[in-house]
This record gives C-alpha cells, structure tokens and sequence, in this order.
C-alpha cells in the first residue's frame, strides 16, 4: 500500500488498534465493522484519494447520507491531508454548483 502522510488520523493507529477487536459501526440491517476493519476501510479509501491524484491541502467535497461509507471516505480524506467538505443531501442543485463551482 502507497505510504500515508503522518497526519492527526493516521496518527490514532495505534489507539484504534488496542482495541482492534471491538465493534465501532453497527449499521442499521445490524452489520458490524470492528475498529480493525475500519482502520484497514479507511487506509483503502485514502489509497484510492492518492491514486487519484489527491494531495494534502485539497478539498474534497463528500455528497452522500451519514453511512460507514461516509466515515470512511471522510477519514481516508483526512488521512492523504485533504480538507474534507460535506455537503448537506438536501441542498438543491443551484446551491451545490454555487458551494463546488461549475
């Protein structure tokens, strides 16, 4: 895997991992993802950031309903050093070019 830049969520490794073991996410159809599970999801979504050309310091803006797929995205952007925008899912369209641009 591509190395991270040390920044602050990277960083929390070590906390999550002591309990590696522990549920972290517990969806709504009552699927889990432990501590480990989420670290490695989050470390495949900041891979992605990277291959994609992020770079730390960019904004990312994140369009999507609160979901383990948000978290992750969300620290996977964090974990390359972008800055992370969520954006409302009930913005209109007119008010989502204005935030991101045309």
């Amino acid at each position: 895997m591509t190395d991270l830049p040390n920044v602050q969520p990277e960083s929390r490794a070590e906390t999550l991992m002591a309990s590696p073991d522990k549920i972290a996410i517990e969806n709504e159809d009552g699927s889990t993802l432990t501590y480990a599970e989420l670290l490695n999801a989050c470390r495949r979504a900041a891979a992605a950031f990277l291959a994609y050309g992020i770079k730390p310091g960019e904004t990312i803006a994140i369009w999507a309903p609160n979901s383990a797929a948000w978290i992750m995205a969300t620290v996977g952007v964090q974990m390359v050093g972008g800055i992370m925008v969520p954006l409302n899912t009930r913005l209109t369209v007119p008010e989502l070019q204005f935030i991101v641009g045309d």
